[in-house]
């Protein structure tokens, strides 16, 4: 159980980096 909770948990935070970083990405071509 709490090992798929973690995994969960860790899938989730990976595709909340990912969203961010090209949010990120997006925002700094805009910058420059």
């Amino acid at each position: 159980m709490k090992i798929g909770l973690l995994a969960v948990a860790t899938l989730y935070i990976f595709g909340y980096l990912k969203t961010f970083g090209q949010e990120l990405n997006s925002v700094i071509e805009k910058a420059s």
